[in-house]
């Protein structure tokens, strides 16, 4: 299916700079941009958690689309990267949108408890998750997928029994899949 090109800024999550980073989101939002992107490096001692910026550019703008660009996934259960992702869109009006990464630092996600990968055994771990249809369920010990919930379509999260909501504006849960694994 052809889409057409979208357009957008970036915003590093630096805690001295956050005053920039809403500069940033309003300029987008302003001037009609479609998105804003957050890196998602939580080793970085620098910088704030990616999710708790975006939530607090969301409360800031008005029509831009947010995103991590990308999540850190290695350093991110998907059980819990769907309450996120479910409960951000749900605040920000169906604004959040979720792109998912291999993990890039080996030492610094090591440093965080996560497994020390080579960028080969990162696309590979990755693989399942972009590949399957309900978000590699198997191999995460956990099961994300697009579902029909009690309060509307959103994400569940299967994890031991536990479903995870809130379920997220319907958007989220009909949007694109992963065109590719690059």
């Amino acid at each position: 299916m052809t889409q057409p090109a979208a357009f957008g800024l970036n915003v590093d999550p630096n805690a001295g700079g956050l005053a920039i980073a809403g500069r940033i989101a309003a300029i987008a939002d302003s001037a009609g941009l479609e998105y804003v992107g957050i890196q998602d490096h939580p080793y970085n001692a620098e910088f704030l958690d990616t999710f708790t910026v975006i939530t607090w550019l969301a409360a800031r703008t008005s029509r831009v689309h947010l995103f991590p660009n990308v999540a850190n996934l290695p350093l991110r259960s998907p059980a819990m990267l769907a309450k996120q992702a479910a409960s951000i869109d749900v605040l920000s009006g169906g604004r959040f949108e979720l792109g998912l990464g291999a993990g890039a630092f080996a030492d610094g996600i090591a440093g965080m408890g996560g497994p020390r990968r080579t960028p080969g055994q990162a696309r590979a771990a990755l693989a399942p998750v972009c590949k399957a249809p309900s978000w590699g369920a198997e191999d995460w010990g956990a099961s994300i997928s697009p579902c029909r919930t009690e309060t509307g379509t959103g994400f569940q999260a299967r994890v031991r029994g536990l479903v995870a909501l809130p379920a997220p504006c319907a958007g989220l849960a009909r949007r694109p899949k992963v065109a590719e694994l690059i």
